[in-house]
């Protein structure tokens, strides 16, 4: 099977991280603390966002195309606005990146070794960001693959897995929204 857009699917995943949101942020006073105090993570907004994080690892489970890019449709703006401002000689290149990341996601679904293995919370660690998002990361991918082997458009095999271990969410309307996300 050939494997159209991951090179630039990878590269734009790698770019959501650290890059600066227009969205407006959640008062961290939502998160139930002031400035001056660490700013901790309920076990209520904890088993909420991780609701929502189950709610992807099962549209990933059913190759629901639409649904998937429905919840990770806010990182994906971000990184493809982020990747625009940076390169603006680029033109076009937000409508790549959504083209990217909607070619990769149709690749891995059609590939006959899709296997999404079980839901991994156990080793998430929640961390609260002054700017009211909430930082969800773990050692051992949160939603992942097994290894699908490509081959890349110059005929070279290429092993791709998804192993999503990182994600920033943000409190969009009452709902936590997967405002960035990173392979690892």
């Amino acid at each position: 099977m050939l494997l159209r857009c991951a090179v630039a699917l990878l590269a734009a995943f790698l770019l959501v991280a650290g890059c600066d949101r227009p969205d407006e942020p959640a008062p961290a006073a939502e998160l139930g603390s002031s400035s001056h105090e660490t700013l901790e993570v309920s076990s209520e907004q904890q088993a909420a966002i991780l609701e929502a994080l189950e709610a992807l690892h099962a549209a990933y489970q059913a190759r629901d195309l639409e649904a998937v890019l429905g919840k990770i449709h806010l990182a994906i703006e971000n990184t493809a606005q982020e990747y625009q401002s940076r390169h603006p000689e680029k033109e076009g290149a937000v409508q790549e990146i959504r083209d990217a990341f909607r070619a990769f996601h149709e690749d891995i679904f059609r590939h006959e070794d899709y296997h999404l293995q079980d839901f991994q919370s156990g080793f998430a660690d929640f961390k609260a960001r002054p700017d009211g998002t909430v930082e969800v990361f773990s050692n051992i991918p949160i939603i992942g693959t097994e290894a699908m082997t490509f081959e890349d458009t110059d005929g070279t095999p290429a092993t791709i897995r998804l192993r999503l271990g990182r994600f920033v969410m943000r409190l969009v309307g009452g709902s936590w929204q997967i405002a960035e996300m990173d392979l690892f």
